[in-house]
């Protein structure tokens, strides 16, 4: 990563791993493919993503592998948009999916319990 702090972030992707959005069965979120995301972030000269579907990890689990395996010059973020009774909440730092259908104040504290939300120094 670099250490100037001039670094360009896309913290709120989707894939088109998940599931099809609850309001309207017929639509997904995302008609992008991991790898379509992971090209066009790096065409685009991205350092930072994440890739937060819904109540999903699979995508940050493929983009991980894919990240991994290829020595791509990416940093990626874990992350998942939790759908909660109250709205959708974007967490990071999460490496298990948190449950759905929790309130607001549920959910942060599931993700807080998890590890996510917390403020981490960056490792220059």
């Amino acid at each position: 990563m670099k250490n100037d702090f001039n670094l360009r972030a896309d913290l709120h992707l989707h894939s088109h791993i998940g599931m099809r959005l609850w309001y309207c069965p017929l639509l997904y979120d995302s008609v992008q493919s991991v790898e379509t995301i992971l090209a066009r972030a790096l065409e685009l000269g991205l350092d930072i993503i994440s890739i937060t579907d819904h109540d999903s990890l699979e995508g940050y689990l493929k983009a991980k592998k894919i990240i991994d395996e290829k020595n791509l010059n990416l940093t990626l973020v874990p992350g998942i948009e939790v759908s909660s009774k109250d709205g959708h909440i974007l967490a990071y730092g999460v490496d298990k999916v948190v449950e759905s259908g929790l309130t607001a104040a549920e959910t942060v504290e599931r993700i807080h319990r998890l590890g996510g939300g917390r403020r981490r120094r960056p490792s220059l």
